[in-house]
């Protein structure tokens, strides 16, 4: 499960936003959001894409992408 408020948080100390984040992606905005809030899965390309683009590593991939349980 993703982080939904861990990741909008990172994406604000990134400077960047979902339509960036889609643009990069090649997806629309609706998409990142639905995958941001849990609503549709990631692909394991689209995390690799994001988190190279949002300089994320490899213990902030799991604690965003692959929390257990999301309050």
């Amino acid at each position: 499960m993703t982080d939904s408020e861990g990741f909008k948080i990172l994406l604000l100390k990134s400077n960047k936003n979902q339509k960036m984040l889609a643009e990069h992606l090649g997806v629309d905005e609706q998409t990142v959001g639905r995958k941001i809030n849990n609503k549709q899965e990631w692909k394991a390309s689209e995390i690799d894409k994001t988190c190279e683009y949002l300089n994320i590593d490899v213990s902030g991939r799991m604690e965003i992408f692959f929390k257990k349980q999301v309050d």
